[in-house]
């Protein structure tokens, strides 16, 4: 009888001492204000009596409105509002909130870091775009990367990419006013040799609104991967590691020459050689 009370506290505790606005109850009803706290050198999300949030970051986008970077300081974990002049907590921009995991009791977010983000109108349709990039802790090297339009004062998320080693870039890569979305990765990050040499990009481009691959429309991106792909397939070092993975570099190679070719390919096709090779 005393075990099962002792659980009854503990659980009752956890959930008491969660922040009001990650109680079931309270997640469409609270309106939490950012002040300062005495106790921490931070502009801290008030939600008495619990102060476990901090603004990390803010991007200013118009005269009323911020983009913030907010940390859930217990966790380190990131995820980004919309907060005005005051101080005021607005909102959480779509799958980049701040949450309690109730399945695996944590707290999960956008990411551990905020790599760099940017706000400005990359499709030249007059109308804004926000882009961020996170990265996890962690030898994958997770950087995930998140896009949003911005019209009629909302945020729609349009494309949110999450890969092993990755890195995104937005770029005019042919200088005609219109920037493209490089996002290089690998398809594995269990170990560094997969990490390095499964290597991969899609470039994405918004086209009436909507994100596109665009990656044979770039052939020279591609031409940089082929040596990767070549030396994987040929190298006398630890060879018996490497030809576990033939099947993936050969695949990969094939989609890249392709490309630069002007024949559109991306790489689902060799995730799926990759995941079913893993199972056996």
């Amino acid at each position: 009888m005393e075990v099962i009370i002792g659980i009854l506290l503990i659980l009752l505790f956890n959930h008491t001492n969660l922040p009001p606005e990650l109680h079931q109850d309270n997640l469409q009803s609270s309106k939490p204000v950012l002040g300062t706290s005495n106790e921490r050198e931070y502009i801290l999300l008030q939600s008495s009596p619990h102060r476990d949030f901090a603004i990390w970051d803010n991007l200013q986008f118009d005269s009323t409105t911020r983009i913030s970077s907010i940390i859930h300081i217990p966790s380190s974990v990131l995820g980004i509002a919309l907060v005005d002049k005051q101080n005021n907590f607005i909102s959480w921009l779509p799958e980049a909130e701040i949450k309690f995991d109730y399945d695996n009791l944590g707290v999960i977010g956008a990411g551990d870091h905020l790599y760099w983000w940017g706000f400005e109108d990359i499709d030249k349709d007059n109308n804004n775009e926000f882009y961020a990039q996170f990265a996890y802790a962690g030898t994958a090297g997770v950087y995930p990367f998140y896009l949003y339009t911005y019209k009629n004062k909302k945020f729609t998320l349009l494309l949110k990419l999450i890969e092993a080693r990755s890195k995104a870039e937005v770029l005019d890569l042919d200088n005609d006013g219109i920037k493209e979305v490089v996002y290089k990765y690998a398809l594995s990050g269990s170990g560094n040799r997969e990490r390095e040499t499964l290597r991969w990009k899609d470039i994405w481009r918004i086209e009436d609104g909507k994100p596109v691959k665009v990656n044979n429309q770039f052939p020279d991106e591609y031409k940089e991967l082929i040596p990767i792909y070549d030396k994987a397939l040929t190298t006398q070092y630890n060879k018996d590691f490497y030809e576990f993975d033939y099947p993936v570099y050969r695949c990969l190679k094939e989609k890249a020459e392709l490309n630069i070719n002007g024949q559109f390919v991306d790489a689902e096709s060799c995730k799926g050689i990759l995941r079913n090779k893993n199972k056996k």
